[in-house]
């Protein structure tokens, strides 16, 4: 395979991920609070009872994820360990040898259909394979002769815009941010965050998807009884989508305030409560949207939006279906708590869509994915350790709370493997 071919595919694939998270309330790292944890002034956005008799004068957290598929990692792993290819010209008469041909390959191969691999495969011992095949065929310690390595080299450079324009539409990456700061006293909170989630897409060169979402949050939890804790909440929200008329490339970027977006107002109710059946095992539940509202107002862009403007109206109204999120969690006293302790959680999500039509789970993995299992350790009071399992996700994270500030850093990995990702968290609170 020509080395000019490796360069304009490692180069697309370095554009698409260096610019690359998870819908606010959707997404989940092992550090958000479980619905029967008590969680501070993060159990704002959670569950309101999860504050009852709570303060945390003030908290400012940052947190950032991404995820890719893991051949788009191992193919920054390669364009790193290839720089000298990417820092002098490429000779076009350079064939590359069979390992260079055989890493490409597997690589390229994860992201093509069927059509595309038989293209890049033609008349080889990989001839008639599928990517799958392929791939178990290197495995099992397959290898290719030097004909097969420039055979592969010229179907690469004949095909060169199919096989790439095809490798490019599955390769993605996607980023969320998000930001909450806010104060909980005695157990009145009150907050303001910002989310924006991206998914970027080498086959658009840039953004395939780009939404905004920014509110104000506000509850109290308060304690019923020495068992019984119920909380309220309400937020109102500001929703935009940048990309609902289509992608945005790199190179446009900068075009962005003037961009058209879809945009609207989103405002809820939650309740929720938590019930000690024993000191060290609580139930808790929360009625998600138990009143709310969407109002979608149409197009504008941020540019006039941010000047007080908007374009072509449209008022229309829908009831949010009223849910339910359940959960349990144990947290064992062991001493004082301060030199050891730990918890373990599940929690279901949307329970009453298990009873909707157009909602419920078709198969088991449908219903597995609004379940979500945790358990954390704390050591020395300072040191936190978790993990979670979360719509088909797997997350091992570690981090340190001293004083006022906490750092905590996640890995996650999809239950198929074939998913990477991780994500940071940094916050002040006093």
């Amino acid at each position: 395979m020509k080395k000019i071919i490796l360069s304009v595919f490692i180069i697309s694939l370095a554009v698409s991920v260096t610019a690359q998270t998870r819908w606010f309330e959707v997404s989940k790292t092992s550090y958000v609070p479980f619905v029967g944890e008590a969680g501070g002034f993060e159990s704002l956005f959670v569950n309101p009872a999860g504050m009852a008799g709570q303060t945390n004068i003030f908290t400012w957290d940052i947190e950032a994820g991404v995820k890719a598929k893991k051949s788009t990692i191992e193919a920054i792993q390669l364009m790193m360990d290839s720089s000298d290819t990417l820092n002098s010209p490429p000779d076009v008469n350079e064939d590359m040898t069979p390992e260079e041909a055989e890493e490409i390959v597997d690589l390229l191969v994860d992201n093509l259909d069927q059509e595309s691999t038989d293209l890049l495969t033609d008349g080889t011992v990989l001839d008639g394979m599928s990517p799958e095949e392929i791939q178990e065929y290197f495995e099992e310690g397959g290898e290719i002769d030097v004909d097969d390595a420039i055979l592969l080299g010229d179907n690469a450079a004949e095909h060169q815009e199919e096989i790439i324009d095809n490798a490019m539409s599955n390769i993605k990456a996607s980023v969320e941010f998000t930001t909450k700061v806010g104060t909980l006293i005695k157990g009145f909170g009150l907050g303001g965050y910002a989310n924006v989630y991206s998914v970027l897409s080498a086959a658009e060169m840039g953004f395939e998807t780009l939404v905004v979402e920014s509110g104000i949050k506000a509850g109290f939890g308060f304690n019923l009884s020495e068992k019984l804790a119920l909380g309220v909440s309400a937020d109102f929200a500001f929703l935009g989508d940048v990309t609902a008329t289509g992608g945005v490339s790199i190179e446009d970027i900068g075009d962005i305030m003037s961009r058209t977006m879809y945009y609207g107002y989103a405002w809820g109710i939650d309740v929720g409560a938590a019930y000690h059946l024993l000191p060290s095992l609580t139930v808790g539940a929360v009625m998600t949207d138990l009143i709310g509202t969407y109002v979608y107002n149409g197009t504008t862009t941020l540019e006039d939006l941010m000047n007080g403007g908007a374009k072509h109206k449209i008022e229309s109204t829908y009831e949010f279906d009223l849910d339910l999120d359940f959960g349990i969690t144990w947290a064992p006293k062991i001493g004082s708590g301060k030199l050891l302790a730990p918890s373990l959680s599940v929690d279901y999500y949307d329970f009453i869509g298990l009873f909707r039509e157009e909602t419920r789970p078709e198969d088991f993995q449908g219903f597995l994915n609004h379940m979500r299992f945790g358990a954390e350790l704390e050591l020395l009071s300072f040191i936190n350790l978790r993990a979670h399992y979360y719509r088909e996700y797997f997350a091992l994270g570690a981090g340190v709370d001293l004083l006022f500030l906490e750092v905590f850093g996640e890995f996650q990995f999809k239950q198929s493997f074939d998913d990477i990702g991780g994500a940071l968290l940094v916050k002040l609170h006093f």
